[in-house]
């Protein structure tokens, strides 16, 4: 029984050095890490990224960061709006890397990024010598730039990510107990009632699959990472159902269905590769524009003061 007790005692003692080891590497962004570098970035690529905290009228305590991709030089009018969504469960770290790799791809920053060894096997069916596969990649990145406007979410349980920041690392849902990956009336059989605590309830489902009152406008183009896809202008989502707004993207434009919205999401699934790997070896990523990036700021809990 003492021998058992032992084992046990060696076990937990064994995964606490581990986690703390794991800790101490920082591979994992934390949330003031991810909205500090959207906010950076934004204002050093401007033609390329906006970014802004949505609130939705009556919770004006939790915001929604959104990242806006687009070539801002040429008219976005008309453009398909693809919507991608990271981060929807509070202990949900590797697809905000995975937005965050995603998001450096989009504005170019990636002089370290190209350097990853696991580049040259990924485009060796496509034979693409490593030497071309930056200009490659750029000449994708343009593309989707030039014909679409990317809405990005790097995290969408913010105040589920600050529970879980704080301690409780069991945490799935949002700090209320609202699961954001069933929130939204696509695909499930029934409507959506924000004031009861069902489908649609929390500021973030109004956000996201409604329009926030700014997430976007124009057709949708895509469902992406886990979540719904959104178009539609204004709160309480014009344009029709969510569903009607989904399948609108993909009926208007073909062409666009399988270029631009294809290469967008091969670019996802590459990073969705690339990034455990990278998080396994612990390779620095480094900060905007390459390098070791801004210091990181102080934090207000687990928020970062900008």
């Amino acid at each position: 029984m003492g021998n058992s007790k032992a084992q046990r005692l060696a076990t937990l003692l064994l995964v606490a050095l581990t986690a703390h080891r794991a800790c101490a590497h920082g591979q994992y962004s934390t949330l003031g890490d991810l909205m500090h570098w959207y906010a950076h970035t934004a204002v050093a690529h401007p033609m390329k990224l906006s970014f802004t905290e949505l609130k939705e009228p009556g919770y004006d305590h939790t915001a929604l960061p959104v990242a806006t991709f687009s070539n801002f030089q040429a008219p976005s009018a008309d453009k398909p709006v693809a919507m991608l969504i990271f981060g929807e469960h509070a202990r949900e770290l590797i697809t905000c890397e995975v937005g965050l790799w995603l998001s450096r791809v989009l504005v170019g920053d990636t002089s370290d990024i190209f350097s990853w060894p696991e580049w040259p096997a990924a485009f060796e069916s496509l034979n693409v010598t490593a030497g071309a596969i930056p200009a490659t990649v750029q000449g994708w990145v343009q593309n989707i730039l030039d014909r679409l406007v990317v809405k990005l979410l790097p995290i969408e349980n913010v105040d589920g990510r600050q529970a879980w920041e704080a301690g409780n690392l069991c945490l799935r849902k949002t700090a209320k107990g609202v699961d954001l990956n069933r929130n939204y009336p696509f695909g499930f059989a029934a409507e959506a009632d924000a004031a009861r605590g069902g489908l649609g309830s929390g500021p973030e489902a109004g956000a996201a699959a409604g329009g926030g009152g700014g997430l976007g406008s124009g057709r949708a183009a895509a469902a992406g990472a886990g979540g719904p896809g959104g178009g539609g202008g204004g709160s309480g989502g014009g344009g029709g159902s969510f569903e009607e707004r989904v399948r609108g993207g993909y009926v208007v434009d073909p062409e666009l269905r399988q270029h631009s919205l294809v290469v967008l999401v091969a670019l996802c699934c590459l990073g969705a590769v690339f990034v455990p790997m990278w998080l396994y070896t612990m390779r620095p990523m480094g900060g905007p524009s390459g390098g070791a990036g801004p210091p990181r700021a102080r934090r207000m809990g687990s928020r970062q003061m900008l």
